[in-house]
């Protein structure tokens, strides 16, 4: 068939993005795992890792599948618009959380 115009030719299919930012989510490329982890006791801490992975990995499924959604319905400039508004909300709780340190 033809391509969709409306679709970046690199746009990768949801599912095979979502397989790959799952990989990352495994990763240990974000401190906050490990931060989480060293505040807990011993006795709960593989417990609490299993946790974290878990919310990770849910997620980064979720986000896949919504700018999935996003980028079908609206297009990709839509899907970055969004992404920078929810940057900038999140700019004053990373700040508030710095100051009380």
């Amino acid at each position: 068939g033809s391509a969709d115009p409306q679709r970046p030719a690199s746009a990768p299919p949801l599912i095979g993005s979502w397989g790959r930012r799952a990989d990352y989510g495994r990763s240990a490329s974000s401190p906050a795992p490990q931060t989480v982890t060293d505040a807990v006791p011993l006795a709960n801490r593989a417990k609490t890792q299993g946790m974290m992975d878990v919310s990770i990995a849910v997620a980064d499924a979720t986000g896949g599948l919504a700018s999935g959604l996003v980028v079908s319905a609206a297009g990709c400039p839509v899907l970055a618009l969004v992404g920078g508004l929810v940057s900038l909300a999140v700019l004053p709780a990373i700040t508030a959380t710095t100051r009380s340190r």
